[in-house]
């Protein structure tokens, strides 16, 4: 007789769908509220992939997407779900939700470390969104194998992301912000946000230039990421009423440390009563602050992204663009 095998689960990804109503992501923001909960009811069941759950406390529909580790064919195993480093929650549809890319416009992120590789979708995706004038010269020097700056980096991965926007257009905000020694937005028509519908694309044609030329042309000493923070905040709070309901995904990327010292107590400050809010930090570059990062990213349920090249930052950025997940990162004790 084969002997049954306990698994210690490592990493868990679940869907979910509200079980009455189509507020999908009130459910996901219901759940990440208390993770306690949410393993107490797990653990009552015998888990698998693919196992579908009701738990009707909560509303929500939950299918078990994925389990890691897995297990060899002909094993027999139980799952133990006592200490997951990583659960992460996606919505079964997608589901509408705010952008705002923060971009480090430092000294340092001109070094040239970020390898080029399997960009060519990518330059396609932008060339078919938009068009203005640099725009070729720009995507010019992605040949692959060639290193380039991070920033351009950045910038590339920016301009993607927009794409993607460009091509959904159904209502959601975009906004772009760098931050060196201060932070600034990008500004189209005294807003600093774009709404993307079927009459946007002329906006986000210029907000695509825009950044662009910004981003390549600024430049600072500082890494000051609380204002960047501070900076979402005044976005946040001038976004029409209705579009403040949505969800908001904020992406930070950076090469180095915050010179501020403050960007964990201004993310506490502002986002800790909000639970629309998910942050995501992408370091480049071998001095990222690793622990910091991650600290930030972790309590608004979001991930730190630390790619090894351009086209594993690019696969990142167009992925964000389409969805939005929780990832309740690092539960168990050992881990904070």
């Amino acid at each position: 007789m084969t002997e049954e095998k306990a698994i210690k689960i490592n990493e868990l990804t679940l869907s979910v769908s509200p079980l009455t109503g189509n507020d999908s992501f009130t459910v996901l923001a219901s759940l990440r509220k208390d993770i306690d909960k949410l393993k107490e009811f797990l653990e009552s069941y015998d888990i698998q992939e693919g196992m579908e759950l009701n738990w009707y406390e909560n509303n929500a529909a939950i299918k078990i997407k994925r389990i890691s580790p897995g297990f060899s064919s002909g094993e027999v195993v139980s799952y133990d779900l006592s200490e997951p480093r990583v659960v992460t929650l996606q919505p079964e549809e997608t589901i509408l939700f705010n952008s705002i890319l923060i971009v480090d416009v430092s000294k340092s992120m001109n070094g040239r470390d970020l390898e080029v590789n399997n960009v060519r979708s990518a330059v396609e995706k932008i060339k078919k969104a938009f068009s203005f004038e640099n725009l070729d010269d720009f995507l010019e020097q992605f040949k692959e194998g060639n290193n380039v700056t991070r920033k351009a980096g950045a910038i590339f991965a920016g301009l993607l992301y927009l794409s993607e926007k460009a091509r959904i257009r159904k209502g959601e905000t975009v906004s772009i912000i760098t931050f060196a020694d201060r932070a600034e937005a990008i500004n189209l028509e005294t807003k600093q946000y774009i709404i993307t519908d079927s009459r946007s694309q002329k906006l986000l044609n210029r907000m695509a230039k825009e950044m662009l030329e910004e981003v390549d042309a600024a430049q600072g000493m500082a890494t000051n990421m609380a204002a960047a923070i501070e900076k979402c905040e005044r976005i946040i709070n001038s976004l029409p009423r209705n579009k403040r309901k949505q969800p908001l995904m904020i992406i930070l990327l950076t090469d180095g440390f915050d010179t501020s010292q403050k960007v964990s107590e201004a993310v506490v400050n502002l986002f800790s009563e909000n639970d629309n809010i998910i942050l995501h930090a992408v370091g480049l570059g071998p001095f990222v602050n690793k622990k910091e990062l991650s600290e930030i990213s972790r309590y608004c349920g979001g991930e730190l992204f630390m790619p090894d090249n351009l086209g594993e930052l690019l696969a990142w950025y167009d992925r964000q663009a389409k969805e939005l997940t929780i990832r309740l990162s690092e539960l168990h004790p050992e881990y904070h």
